[in-house]
């Protein structure tokens, strides 16, 4: 349950950052996530096929998600052949053996195209944020008061708001490779627990428009 406090923590303190800040700066910052994500689904391709034909790490994660295929595969093999002659167990497992082989290849070949995918939007989504918050940070300039400044603050609740969905979205899409890569067993349970964390980890828009490019 406490991805769901983790959450509303995270849109609280984005409600009260946008009425402090104010719509305009509020606005611009959430503007600078939105076009972060807009130009993280745009170039992550270009930097997936960067880091497949200049890097390893593309098929480091294909190893290690075939090993873990392959090991709970044999796990299985052997939970259900217990019992059985020697003999037929050992023909049974060089059977299951070779199968699994081609069929976790098969399946890890998937599974690292889209964790693959998913970490190069993150990185190029971080790297242009980045860059944004660095130029916003030149040229702000905020001064509100009296009745202009509550009502710019009162709007400021809205973009906060926004900001604070994208903020999140972001976190949920990040748990992908963590859990996938750590096999954290403890994360991925106490996400299936919670209510709304759970709810928008399976509704998550970056998954969606990711996958859609894959």
């Amino acid at each position: 349950m406490w991805f769901d406090v983790i959450i509303a923590a995270i849109l609280i303190l984005s409600l009260i950052q946008g009425y402090r800040h104010g719509f305009v700066h509020t606005f611009i910052h959430t503007v600078g996530w939105v076009l972060a994500v807009v130009l993280g689904f745009v170039w992550f391709p270009y930097v997936v096929d960067f880091l497949k034909n200049k890097t390893d790490f593309y098929s480091s994660i294909q190893d290690k998600i075939a090993l873990r295929i392959a090991d709970n595969a044999g796990t299985a093999t052997d939970s259900a052949l217990n019992g059985f002659p020697e003999v037929i167990r050992e023909a049974v497992t060089k059977t299951v053996d070779t199968a699994a082989d081609a069929i976790s290849a098969s399946i890890a070949g998937s599974l690292a195209n889209i964790l693959f995918s998913i970490i190069a939007f993150l990185i190029v989504a971080a790297v242009i944020k980045v860059i944004i918050l660095f130029i916003t940070s030149i040229f702000s300039k905020r001064s509100n008061g009296g009745f202009i400044g509550g009502i710019d603050g009162f709007f400021g609740i809205f973009a906060g708001a926004l900001k604070g969905i994208v903020i999140i979205y972001l976190l949920l899409a990040l748990m992908v490779p963590v859990t996938n890569l750590l096999g954290s067993e403890w994360l991925i349970d106490e996400l299936n627990a919670s209510v709304f964390g759970n709810y928008l980890y399976n509704n998550n828009l970056v998954f969606f428009t990711v996958n859609k490019f894959i």
